[in-house]
């Protein structure tokens, strides 16, 4: 009866090592789809490819030039600007308030 347990019981850990193995092998493949979270930070001569702080890619640029941007934009050094016309000053974001209060 004893020994029946003691059997039992080795063949619980082997199994339980097996799936833990099995868990790390799985860990190891496993890819997450990162698209959508990806920035991308423009330097001198370079793109950078980023997803949260952490270095992707590295594109190399030839000539800053010869990106084509839409005509609303523009790049300065590392900087990339929306060209647009001055905002308008909204006077109140609400209407008919009794001294502020809605």
């Amino acid at each position: 009866m004893i020994s029946n347990i003691l059997c039992v019981l080795k063949n619980t850990k082997i199994m339980y090592k097996k799936k833990a193995e099995r868990r790390i092998i799985n860990m190891e493949n496993h890819k997450r789809d990162i698209t959508k979270f990806l920035n991308v930070k423009l330097k001198e001569d370079y793109l950078l490819l980023l997803h949260k702080d952490e270095v992707v890619a590295k594109i190399p640029l030839k000539n800053k030039e010869e990106l084509m941007l839409f005509s609303n934009y523009e790049i300065k050094g590392d900087k990339v600007y929306k060209k647009s016309e001055n905002p308008s000053m909204v006077e109140s974001y609400v209407e008919s308030c009794d001294l502020g209060w809605c």
